[in-house]
């Protein structure tokens, strides 16, 4: 048969046809990078997300027992280039087994891990395997210091192709149209972390950070709070601890559930007002400028920090309606 005469042939476009198929779902299969092959940039953190290649799988109010995806960190609070763990897992929604996932960060790099592959530079990550609900795989910090956040969603698949299935944002609305970001910070040299933040009544976590060293002279350094309550009073603790200080029960002391305090008999106490935004998704953030003094002898000078912050989602579960940060040790440099 002549070319020409092949490429006008029923055969022709039955073989292209189940090629193209394949291809198509094939690549589902093993995932899809956010702005490429029909997914919208930042698929996982807004509509139109998988719904741009999956129909009607989009979240909805009326969605009865809709998928839930769950992001959790090893870490929050990150030296520069360190390496934590993460789990995207879906629960819920369709029956079965397959599903796919996406998350993307605002700075750092991910690392596959089984099931999961990086896309481009490492800045988003998905699956390679669609018979599975679960996937870990670690993140790496960047070198610059500053608030970072992580987004991701995830579907469960009914497994015939791109109709019939549903996805969900991470975040404590499973049917919300947007996700919610998971904080971390990477903290700058003289900084160092310590404990953990505890979580609000919509399941986020605030954190401390700053963004720049604490070195004589520095008169912008600050203490930076994301992912707190919204509109509301915070709290900084400041204060030396004694050696060998590692926290104590709030809530055995002062109600304050599932919260440890890191700064022991504080010494000052300033106030500041976080931002508006969305308090289900914690948008609220906020600054205490500390500018650090001049004059070598300060150099050496250590002392501790933490913030709270006044939070109407926990005040039916705290004796004080406070949700904590981590805290942190800094060092003049």
């Amino acid at each position: 048969m002549h070319l020409a005469t092949f490429l006008r042939s029923p055969l022709f476009w039955i073989t292209a046809t189940a090629f193209l198929v394949t291809g198509v779902l094939s690549s589902k299969a093993s995932g899809i990078a956010s702005g490429s092959g029909g997914a919208p940039a930042n698929s996982s953190r807004a509509l139109a997300s998988c719904s741009a290649c999956h129909s009607g799988s989009a979240p909805t109010p009326t969605r009865t027992n809709p998928p839930i995806t769950n992001l959790t960190v090893g870490a929050r609070v990150l030296n520069a280039g360190q390496q934590t763990t993460m789990t995207t897992a879906v629960t819920a929604g369709l029956s079965g087994t397959t599903g796919g996932f996406l998350c993307e960060t605002t700075g750092g790099t991910f690392g596959a891990g089984t099931g999961s592959h990086i896309n481009g530079t490492g800045g988003s990550i998905t699956h390679s395997n669609k018979n599975q609900r679960s996937w870990s795989y670690t993140f790496t910090a960047p070198s610059t210091p500053g608030p970072i956040e992580v987004t991701s969603v995830a579907m469960t698949s009914n497994g015939s192709g791109s109709s019939g299935d549903q996805f969900s944002f991470s975040g404590y609305d499973p049917n919300a149209t947007s996700g919610t970001p998971v904080r971390l910070y990477v903290l700058p040299a003289g900084v160092t972390n310590l404990g953990i933040g505890c979580a609000d009544g919509y399941g986020n976590v605030p954190v401390l950070g700053a963004a720049s060293s604490p070195t004589l002279g520095n008169a912008a350094f600050a203490f930076h709070l994301v992912g707190g309550s919204t509109n509301a009073v915070a709290l900084l603790l400041l204060g030396i601890n004694p050696p060998g200080f590692t926290g104590v029960d709030l809530g055995a002391l002062l109600g304050i559930t599932g919260c440890n305090g890191y700064v022991l008999n504080p010494l000052g106490i300033p106030t500041a007002v976080t931002s508006t935004g969305s308090a289900i998704q914690a948008a609220g953030s906020t600054s205490f400028p500390f500018p650090i003094p001049s004059g070598s002898s300060y150099l050496g000078f250590a002392f501790d920090a933490q913030a709270g912050v006044l939070d109407a989602s926990v005040a039916s579960t705290r004796a004080f309606p406070l949700t904590m940060t981590n805290g942190l040790h800094v060092v003049f440099q």
